[in-house]
């Protein structure tokens, strides 16, 4: 990860295990509640027909990536809401060490993971000073070693107004009046998507909706 990972840790608590005669995966018994108290219909549970592993494998497997991240970020939620629940069962919680490293590469090791899926996520999330979204991503332990990029930061916004042809960047607009043009700006660093299948639906872009009493003027620049 990157400098936000500095000196964090990173969590990893198994959701599916490797079966007996290593067919398949069986949801962990401490995760059965989540699907039960979680509300994923939204992203297509059905209680009377979905199954924990097959769902999460649709999810995975299916043409909109994003429904992915926001079933990582229930998990994690509701992991951190039932800490001691899962807790109670050390075979399936591990933490790492506290990253180490410089500049924007920082690393940190688990060892001795069963086979499995792990719900990963740093401790207290890995952006400095970010609320509402989890750092949380699904992995899939399916070798010896296996090696996951974390995700530093997420891209934040800002929003400058300022009178049309006012000087300066966000320049004051308080005293604008009815009829008075405004000009309204968003800025973001572009994330790096570079691990995302475009084609999957994951994209990055702006939403922003007009106070009552504004009306859009389409850009001509």
């Amino acid at each position: 990860g990157g400098a936000d990972f500095a000196n964090k840790s990173v969590t990893a608590v198994r959701m599916f295990k490797v079966t007996d005669d290593s067919t398949g995966y069986e949801l962990e018994g401490r995760w059965a509640s989540f699907f039960s108290e979680a509300n994923l219909s939204s992203l297509g549970w059905d209680d009377g027909t979905s199954t924990p592993y097959n769902f999460v494998m649709g999810l995975e497997n299916g043409e909109d990536e994003t429904y992915l991240v926001e079933f990582a970020e229930l998990a994690q939620k509701w992991a951190a809401t039932n800490k001691s629940t899962l807790g109670a069962d050390p075979s399936i919680v591990f933490t790492s060490a506290a990253a180490t490293g410089s500049g924007s590469n920082y690393t940190t090791s688990i060892e001795g993971l069963d086979y499995g899926y792990y719900l990963v996520s740093p401790s207290a999330g890995s952006s400095s000073g970010r609320t509402g979204k989890a750092d949380a991503i699904l992995v899939n332990i399916d070798a010896p070693e296996v090696t996951q990029e974390l995700k530093s930061t997420w891209p934040t916004v800002d929003k400058t107004v300022k009178p049309e042809g006012g000087q300066g960047e966000g320049a004051n607009a308080d005293g604008a009046a009815v009829g008075d043009t405004l000009e309204f700006t968003l800025t973001s660093a572009v994330p790096d998507m570079s691990a995302f299948d475009p084609d999957k639906g994951y994209t990055f872009k702006f939403t922003d909706k007009l106070s009552s009493g504004l009306t859009l003027e389409p850009s001509t620049g």
